[in-house]
């Protein structure tokens, strides 16, 4: 037996696979877990830093807004409402503001009480002689006679987002007369925008800032210019992006509109209520993890070869004895019931089943001898009484028999049982339906049968064969085979037979005895009761027979009977009986005569004539002696015959056989070589 490490089923491959894959599996999951458990470190670690930068960054720029709209009411406070009416004058005056110059990158304009633009700054941006009243900021100034910061739009005039602000102008009573207005730009900010610090500026390699109105859930300007007016999600779509807008300051993971996943940090802003939120990619803020990851896989990938070789060195030295023992066992014979055991020189369990296995090997042994010795005793107890055994597998149609079996229908034990249904020739026609259908019932309901069957040999002769089979039931209640047995009873049938006409026939001539005379003697009463007829018993003893047997030996005397017994048969009929009785005595019983007892009595002296001449026929009896041939014997004997006549109603044999006995010896009396008919007293 080859062991081959790479082989599949091989058990070394298996263990160190295993352990492999364990060490994998097992230095992945820690892996995994710490990189998980650091993942959450950092940004617990992170969360601080960018609140604080955020936190930051919301003052900053509220405090610059503010500046902004401070500026704003400063120059709004020095308008009177007759500068509002002079446009001229207007136009000069904010001209000469130089506070609004660098503050204000779109650009500032002077509206009436109606919102109407008046003067602007710089002159010719198209503003003067338009309503402002969509702006927001400019509607809170108009209604509610306060400063605000208003909400991003996208400009007609200038095509790009804009954010305005705007302070209300106020007569002498602090009514409001009009509204000055200033528009800053969202996208390609300068440097002293007030907004710069967010745009131009970013978080990391690649992170920045949003600055977020939450009421309209959009994106006043960001650091990445793609971002800048962008539309959030509806509530519901991201919910940690819900939690900033609803309020909530502090860190969380999220996911952008772009599918990046984002560590985020939101700031609320006191005087606008914005918010300013700080951005950074998790691959950034993570990637010293990631890479630390990465070392980790090449570091589990080189330990679990590590670990793999050297449990397979591990195992080649610890598992050797067992490989060595399996290619002992396997250059052995199994057929040899003298198989050697292991040897148990292994230390630990190694060497503990190898004790287990000498264990099982000599039990294993024992009981090997122990089955072939009975196999022996069973086959040569089949082979003695004639038995050969079956079995029937239902499912596949697998019939398996005994060599006994193969014996007694002369086929060759070599080849293959014949399938049930080709069994058909080994019986004779009417038997193998009988067995068919003993067979089919066994099948359905698990009746056992025993039917004696002539069976068919090779050579053609017949044997007489006593079956035997009943059905095994399988666990799901069907039959799964059927087993039995054939037994060739043919001798014991002959000797039973013989037995039986020992019992009952003459051994010399085979005619019935005196036994087999009385049981037909009681069914031609029986039937003559039933029938009304009468019947007749011929009683016969031969008249010179002992001279015979005195002068030429019991063998010519014997003959003698033979040629009787045929002369007797010869005139009777079937429904007859001819029976010798005892030494040169015969009877003759004659059943179904006349329903006449006239008739009758005629017809039994016709019968009882015909005998008497038949056996007063001279008799060539032909002898064998050793060393002189044949030798032809002739002979002339008579016999005296008596008759009685029994009617329908009678019953009594003793009665008739005497009457008879009777009239013979009258025949006897009277002379011998005649017919006497006995009358009853």
């Amino acid at each position: 037996m080859r062991l081959n490490f790479f082989a599949r089923h091989s058990l070394r491959t298996r263990v160190t696979l295993s352990t492999m894959t364990i060490f994998l599996v097992s230095l992945w999951s820690l892996s995994l877990f710490a990189s998980r458990e650091l993942e959450h470190d950092m940004q617990e670690a992170l969360a601080p830093q960018q609140y604080s930068v955020a936190s930051l960054l919301a003052d900053r720029v509220d405090q610059t807004l503010a500046d902004h709209l401070r500026r704003l009411e400063l120059v709004a406070a020095n308008i009177s409402p007759d500068l509002l009416a002079d446009a001229p004058a207007l136009h000069a005056y904010l001209a000469a503001r130089l506070i609004l110059r660098d503050r204000f990158d779109g650009g500032v304009v002077a509206l009436n009480d109606q919102g109407l633009g008046i003067a602007e700054l710089p002159r010719g941006i198209g503003r003067v002689g338009r309503s402002q009243l969509d702006l927001h900021s400019v509607t809170v100034a108009l209604q509610e006679n306060r400063a605000s910061v208003g909400q991003p739009f996208a400009s007609a005039l200038s095509k790009t987002p804009t954010l305005d602000m705007s302070a209300p102008v106020r007569n002498a009573s602090g009514q409001v007369v009009g509204v000055v207005t200033g528009m800053t730009g969202l996208q390609g900010l300068s440097e002293s925008s007030f907004l710069s610090v967010v745009t131009n500026s970013h978080y990391g390699k690649s992170g920045g800032y949003l600055l977020i109105d939450p009421t309209q859930r959009l994106v006043i300007t960001a650091s990445d210019p793609r971002h800048i007016m962008e539309k959030l999600p509806e509530k519901g779509v991201n919910p940690a992006l819900d939690r900033f807008i609803d309020g909530l300051e502090g860190s969380a993971c999220m996911i952008n509109p772009f599918g990046e996943q984002l560590l985020a940090c939101a700031k609320r802003m006191p005087m606008s209520h914005w918010i300013v939120a700080v951005m950074l990619p998790t691959d950034e803020a993570f990637a010293p993890i990631h890479a630390m990851r990465q070392r980790m896989l090449w570091a589990a990938i080189v330990l679990t070869l590590l670990a793999g070789g050297l449990t397979w060195r591990g195992l080649h030295k610890q598992l050797a004895p067992v490989f060595d023992a399996i290619a002992a066992v396997s250059q052995r014979h199994y057929d040899d019931p003298s198989l050697p055991p292991l040897p148990a020189h292994a230390p630990g369990e190694i060497g503990q089943l190898f004790v287990a296995f000498n264990t099982l090997l000599a039990e294993s042994t024992r009981q090997r001898q122990a089955l072939l010795r009975s196999q022996t005793m069973l086959t040569r107890t089949e082979a003695i009484a004639h038995i050969g055994s079956w079995e029937w597998q239902v499912t596949g149609d697998t019939v398996t028999w005994s060599d006994e079996l193969f014996r007694i229908f002369q086929l060759d034990p070599a080849s293959a049982a014949p399938a049930f249904a080709n069994q058909r020739d080994l019986f004779e026609p009417a038997d193998f339906q009988r067995l068919s259908a003993a067979v089919t019932a066994a099948m359905r309901d698990g009746t056992p049968y025993e039917l004696e069957l002539c069976t068919v040999c090779k050579d053609g002769t017949r044997r007489i064969g006593l079956a035997r089979g009943q059905a095994v039931w399988g666990p799901d209640k069907t039959v799964t085979h059927l087993v039995g047995s054939l037994q060739d009873i043919t001798e014991r049938k002959q000797a039973e037979e013989q037995i039986r006409l020992l019992a009952y026939f003459d051994t010399l001539t085979n005619l019935p005895n005196r036994r087999m005379l009385a049981d037909r003697l009681n069914q031609t009463l029986l039937n003559n009761k039933r029938n009304r007829h009468f019947g007749a018993v011929l009683f016969l003893d031969l008249d010179n027979f002992k001279p015979l047997n005195d002068s030429h030996g019991h063998a010519l005397g014997d003959l003698l009977l033979i040629e009787v017994a045929q002369r007797l048969k010869a005139h009777v009929r079937e429904i007859d009986t001819v029976a010798r009785i005892g030494g040169d005595e015969f009877v003759v019983l004659l059943s179904e005569l006349s329903t006449d007892q006239a008739a009758s009595i005629a017809q039994a002296q016709v019968v009882a004539e015909k005998i008497r001449l038949s056996l007063a026929e001279t008799y060539l009896l032909q002898t064998h002696q050793p060393g002189t041939g044949s030798e032809i014997v002739t002979h002339q004997c008579t016999a005296s015959v008596g008759v009685a006549v029994f009617g329908p109603d009678a019953s009594d044999q003793a009665s008739i056989l005497k009457l008879a006995d009777t009239a013979m010896y009258q025949a006897k009396e009277a002379g011998r070589n005649r017919v006497t008919l006995g009358m009853p007293a």
